[in-house]
């Protein structure tokens, strides 16, 4: 993760708080405390979920990518050997990691939950600037523009509630399969 992503994402935040300073109301700390669990924390921990999954689904790829090439080659190499070699099951074995390596990349998909992190990260900064500079729908009233800026960033940690429900799904599929059958 570069060091400029996390600083660009505390500046923001500290930006974020400047335009909330001006707010009337709960006390400032209530305003920061909002700002930094609700806006700050999960977009840093948005960017280091997005980089983890990125670099997960480039290293499956590869994986599958070589365990392919080399079973291919295995498999050429032994040509002519005999039935039950050692050959024969090395590339039995490479082949079958191969296979599941793929399935692990197919079941858990971290491709797509990078593309959707990397969604929602996009879309908090937008509206964290546009909160913190007053533009379009947050010009004018400091109060009504929070308020809005409120249910936006609760709009998208429902967004980010449910990348995060997509994994739990693929990882007690089972579970919730078995209960269902024995509430009918």
């Amino acid at each position: 993760m570069p060091q400029y992503e996390i600083r660009g994402v505390m500046q923001l935040g500290e930006h974020v708080r400047a335009r909330a300073g001006r707010l009337t109301g709960p006390s400032q700390d209530a305003y920061r405390d909002w700002i930094e669990s609700e806006f700050t924390y999960p977009l840093r921990a948005l960017l280091w979920a997005t980089a983890r999954s990125r670099r997960a689904y480039m290293g499956l790829n590869l994986l599958v990518v070589a365990g392919g090439f080399a079973t291919s080659g295995i498999a050429i190499a032994a040509g002519s050997g005999t039935k039950g070699s050692v050959t024969s099951w090395v590339v039995f074995a490479l082949g079958f990691s191969v296979a599941i390596v793929g399935g692990v990349n197919q079941q858990f998909r971290p491709g797509h939950r990078a593309t959707e992190r990397n969604s929602v990260t996009v879309d908090m900064r937008e509206e964290g600037w546009s909160f913190a500079m007053g533009s379009a729908e947050y010009a004018g009233d400091d109060a009504a523009a929070f308020a809005l800026f409120q249910s936006r960033v609760f709009a998208l940690q429902r967004r980010i509630a449910s990348i995060g429900q997509l994994e739990s799904d693929q990882h007690h599929t089972g579970n919730n399969q078995a209960t269902r059958k024995r509430q009918r």
